[in-house]
């Protein structure tokens, strides 16, 4: 006996992801979105293909993009290149329909989370999820280097009996 009934609808919970894609091509692009659903992703995706549509949609605040390598309007490393400029800290993955050593290394050293190839793209969601996981990290990393810097103030003054309090006069 089957613990599923095979006509009953099967709950699976699939983890919410905004996502901006950088492509010349809306099919390539369904294609992206399609492997992240199977990999259990449920994207809410947008899609640039000019510089100009690339930084307006950037404002929406988004949890991953991924770009091509190449397009015929904006390339995958200045696309990186200007959501580093603009002080965002979102998992970025180049997808090239060719590989390239060369090209992999280039987008690796100016910050990409991965470079994948376009006709293997059965490793996205483990990529996706790997860049989530270190976004997250380098968040919280970030958060307790401001706290510590100002414990440290704290500590530093501490000789001139300076003490930091919080709007109700609680000692920080």
């Amino acid at each position: 006996m089957n613990l599923i009934e095979e006509n009953s609808p099967v709950m699976t919970t699939r983890t919410p992801l905004k996502v901006l894609i950088v492509d010349e091509s809306p099919n390539d692009a369904e294609l992206l979105v399609q492997e992240l659903r199977g990999a259990g992703f449920d994207p809410d995706w947008q899609l640039a293909t000019t510089e100009e549509e690339y930084l307006q949609r950037l404002q929406s605040g988004f949890n991953l993009v991924l770009s091509s390598y190449q397009t015929p309007q904006l390339s995958g490393l200045r696309a990186l290149e200007l959501l580093r400029e603009g002080g965002l800290d979102v998992p970025f993955i180049v997808i090239s329909k060719t590989p390239g050593e060369a090209a992999a290394v280039s987008a690796m050293k100016k910050g990409a989370n991965d470079y994948l190839i376009r006709n293997q793209l059965a490793r996205l969601g483990e990529s996706v999820s790997q860049a989530l996981v270190a976004s997250r990290l380098n968040a919280e990393r970030r958060r307790i280097e401001q706290q510590l810097l100002l414990q440290g103030t704290a500590l530093e003054t501490a000789a001139n009996a300076i003490v930091i309090t919080d709007v109700k006069g609680t000692i920080l």
